[in-house]
């Protein structure tokens, strides 16, 4: 089905299929033959439901008038256009697209309905014969309980993972629960209390616990943010648990969202804004991907000049808050040969943290390029973010390993007589110290990284 959205004079066009067999999942509003056919009531399920769910920025709502479907138009006629609608939905012999052309009315209200996302985690308690009562009042329902008991413990033990009144308990040890078995119950109580025959209990239980969370939201909107090359996104997100979405933590300064947020202050995101759908990736329940993929289609948005990001913001998100690191973030693009060191040494100490510049030292390319470029001079407590399409991600090892064979490979180029440069994104703390060394007065260091043949 292609959809063109009249949002007043903005018109896009979309494509839906139609299978046989499949509902639209809508009910139409004919009263008044010289009235368009509207959308009168949407179900939960159905081909339009798959199209909403699917395509955010373009949903179909209560109250949108059908002007077209695929070549026939509403002419003041809207009990017959209706008869046509449906006859061409009968006739579906196959998997096929439907154009649809709709207008907006004014009055039409743009809601985004509310979600619930589900998380699964594990919580191994340990267990004795001395062990203080487990406190836990049924196992469907968790609902810790008394001062001393054993998930009052845990709580204790481990805020990150605290159980809360509403989880839910899918499993203990290796015994599941399913939904609406009364001995679900028992079988919970019997992982946990005496063994019959006087058999010990186990040394641990370990509870697969389900907890879910609602959002509500006010508002959802397509942020179409501009993506020029020496430019970062400019976001920290948290995507910690597939089930949940990503979530803006902070927006860096000096960033393409930051410069969004400054040209379209109605329309600026906040931090706890959640991010659905990156271009024509959405997000499905897979948010380590999707944070993955975010980065990437901005990468490839650059030829284009303009990423789009369908955005919602929850109810109690505060989009006046303050969200911007204090750092600035930039790119070079760093020439590399065989015969001149880079002229830099590393701190790669941390492996939780981005590789981060140690020394910078007064001969070599590094030194060249600062010579060269002094409103993009590299300076120790730099932080390399990226290199080409080589992304820190909490993964220093692999990341030093990716960097080095990049160093390697524009050596080589150099030497054929190409052009070897490397693309790198900074990131600098605005309190970072800077310590450029003068020539001579430093040993290189092991962090530094020469070209190939070095």
């Amino acid at each position: 089905m292609c959809v063109c959205v009249l949002h007043h004079l903005l018109r896009v066009r979309r494509r839906i299929s139609l299978e046989r067999g499949h509902e639209m999942g809508w009910e139409l509003n004919t009263t008044v033959d010289w009235v368009p056919v509207s959308v009168q009531k949407l179900q939960n399920t159905g081909l339009v439901a798959l199209w909403n769910q699917e395509h955010p920025e373009f949903r179909i709502y209560p109250g949108d008038e059908i002007l077209r479907v695929n070549h026939i138009e509403w002419h003041h006629n809207s009990k017959a256009f209706e008869g046509r609608i449906l006859s061409q939905l009968r006739h579906v012999k196959q998997k096929r697209p439907m154009s649809l052309h709709i207008r907006r009315p004014r009055s039409v209200v743009e809601e985004v309905e509310n979600r619930s996302f589900d998380r699964f985690f594990s919580v191994t308690l340990p267990w004795t014969d001395e062990m203080l009562p487990l406190g836990c009042l049924q196992s469907d329902t968790m609902d810790p309980a008394g001062g001393g008991s054993a998930i009052r413990a845990w709580n204790e033990a481990n805020p990150a993972k605290r159980l809360a009144v509403g989880d839910c308990i899918l499993g203990v040890n290796r015994e599941r629960s399913r939904p609406g078995d009364a001995g679900s119950k028992y079988r919970f109580v019997d992982a946990a209390g005496p063994r019959a025959g006087g058999s010990r209990r186990p040394h641990s239980l370990t509870m697969l616990v389900s907890r879910s969370t609602g959002f509500s939201y006010t508002r959802g909107w397509l942020a179409e943010v501009p993506a020029r090359v020496g430019q970062s996104l400019g976001l920290q997100t948290n995507a910690t648990d597939d089930g949940f979405p990503v979530t803006i933590q902070k927006i860096r300064a000096l960033g393409a969202v930051a410069v969004f947020n400054e040209d379209h202050p109605e329309d600026a995101l906040a931090v706890g804004d959640q991010i659905f759908k990156v271009n024509d990736v959405l997000w499905r329940s897979d948010s380590r991907e999707f944070q993955r993929r975010l980065q990437e289609q901005f990468a490839r948005s650059r030829r284009s000049g303009t990423v789009r990001l369908w955005v919602q913001r929850p109810a109690g998100v505060d989009p006046g808050a303050e969200g911007s690191e204090d750092y600035m973030e930039f790119s070079v693009e760093l020439p590399v040969t065989s015969s001149k060191p880079m002229g830099w040494d590393f701190d790669i100490t941390n492996k939780q943290a981005p590789v981060s510049i140690r020394i910078v030292f007064g001969f070599g390319t590094v030194s060249d390029w600062n010579r060269d470029n002094p409103m993009k001079d590299i300076q120790a407590g730099d932080i390399i973010m990226q290199v080409g399409d080589n992304i820190w991600h909490n993964n220093t090892h692999e990341f030093m390993q990716r960097f080095n064979k990049q160093l390697s490979t524009a050596a080589a180029t150099s030497r054929k007589g190409g052009k070897g440069t490397l693309w790198m994104q900074i990131r600098r703390p605005f309190r970072a110290p800077s310590r450029t060394m003068s020539e001579g007065k430093e040993k290189l260091g092991e962090g530094d990284v020469f070209g190939a043949e070095e």
